[in-house]
């Protein structure tokens, strides 16, 4: 059994520390803020559960089956086929084409529906297959040149890739990551019923459950090490002496400022290679009912998002009123503060007069709803980092930037599960030695 710190109480830390109590150690996660999550907290404001930007679980991505292992079984709404969205273009709302009912949508000519059904038919089924792998040093926009020559069906595609992955990179972003996500997207989603707290919750007790201590409000500032690691220094002065350190609050910049020496210069050299995604994002509350008739209006044209998220799931909202989540997805050179106009004109579209029925609004202008994605010129998931730090025994990583599997929450859970059998396997050999 050894003494292992987590470092940070987000989706990451909190599986990790389960998954590691499970299997025996003594954990603790120690996060530095009042409440856990990171962004996977719900914030209560009046009544409204606001997540930290648009939202959604892939229910055949990485994350669900950690979740499962550990005996949480998301509560939401099912969005599968994507049957309420519209398309946004040229300013107007038309049908999006992703469903029976819509298929024939005058945003698709008969010779887009044709290159349409070629670009889906090249999307393959089998999320783990070679065909992905090979697309790992691929860019996406070469991916879409080769499978799409409609410039409205290369339009579509990119929204979808952009809804699925948050990620506005075609140039750079690794063809394996966008055709394997928007693969996952196609299988559906959860929009989680009183918003994603009940993931975190969730994860809270399945940790204590275990076995594994939190502690919240406590600050870890630096790691002690050398070719192993030896403790965690705190904010309140304490030195804890462990056998392993997990690192999973925030990106490879705050990883790399709790280390020295060699293992800072390559936590610090992941860093200078990641590619943050940032997007703008705008929560709003509105008094009374918005359920129609658009609900969810995807920018086909313009790299924008609106969800009537209230109108999926369940205690998001009081009864009666609306919560809406609304997205501009941003490029790796695009300012974060000139954005909000062109949510707004989006609002305005979706939801006539919705300024006079305004009780809260939050807009963040550049938010970090991943701190990297996988590119083309660093090998797609395959060249993505960690877990296991070199050079450090019992130094691991986990989150949203780390490992084989997954974008977003799902990259952050199925690092957490890497991260526990590594460590826990290392332990074995130690003590069969």
């Amino acid at each position: 059994m050894k003494r292992i710190a987590v470092v940070g109480g987000g989706l990451a830390g909190l599986a990790a520390g389960a998954l590691l109590a499970r299997d025996g150690h003594r954990v603790t996660i120690f996060e530095g803020k009042a409440e856990l999550g990171g962004m996977a907290a719900s914030e209560d404001h009046q009544g409204y559960r606001w997540n930290w930007g648009g939202h959604a679980l892939y229910r055949r991505g990485p994350g669900v089956p950690v979740l499962r292992e550990l005996g949480i079984r998301p509560r939401g709404y099912v969005v599968e086929g994507a049957p309420f969205m519209e398309a946004w273009h040229g300013g107007e709302i038309l049908p999006a084409p992703f469903s029976a009912r819509t298929a024939l949508s005058p945003l698709l000519d008969g010779a887009d529906r044709i290159d349409m059904m070629r670009a889906m038919a090249a999307v393959p089924r089998d999320a783990r297959g070679a065909r992905l792998r090979e697309l790992d040093a691929v860019p996406f926009d070469a991916w879409l040149d080769a499978h799409v020559t409609r410039p409205r069906v290369r339009e579509l595609v990119l929204a979808l890739v952009r809804l699925s992955s948050f990620t506005h990179d075609p140039a750079r972003q690794s063809a394996s990551a966008a055709v394997r996500q928007l693969q996952t997207s196609l299988f559906g989603v959860w929009y989680l019923h009183d918003g994603w707290q009940q993931l975190v919750d969730g994860l809270r007790q399945a940790a204590l459950d275990a076995g594994a201590e939190i502690s919240a409000r406590t600050r870890v500032e630096a790691i002690e090490h050398d070719e192993r690691v030896r403790a965690v220094h705190l904010s309140d002065g304490m030195r804890l002496a462990v056998d392993g350190v997990v690192l999973a609050a925030g990106g490879p910049r705050a990883a790399a400022k709790l280390l020295d020496g060699p293992a800072r210069a390559i936590v610090d050299g992941w860093g200078d290679r990641a590619r943050p995604v940032r997007a703008a994002t705008y929560e709003l509350s509105l008094r009374g009912l918005r359920d129609g008739p658009h609900v969810w209006l995807l920018g086909v044209d313009r790299p924008v998002y609106v969800n009537v998220h209230s109108h999926f799931a369940r205690g998001v909202a009081p009864e009666g009123c609306t919560l809406v989540q609304a997205v501009r997805y941003l490029g790796p050179d695009e300012p974060s503060a000139a954005h909000r106009g062109e949510i707004e004109e989006a609002l305005d579209a979706a939801l006539p007069g919705w300024r006079d029925d305004v009780v809260e609004e939050r807009f963040l202008p550049g938010l970090v709803v991943m701190h990297d994605t996988p590119t083309a010129a660093g090998g797609g998931f395959s060249g993505r980092p960690g877990p296991l730090v070199p050079g450090v025994e019992g130094l691991a990583v986990a989150g949203d930037w780390v490992g084989r599997r997954g974008l977003l929450a799902d990259a952050a859970l199925a690092s957490a599960k890497e991260v526990a059998g590594l460590l826990s396997a290392a332990a074995v050999r130690e003590a069969v030695a």
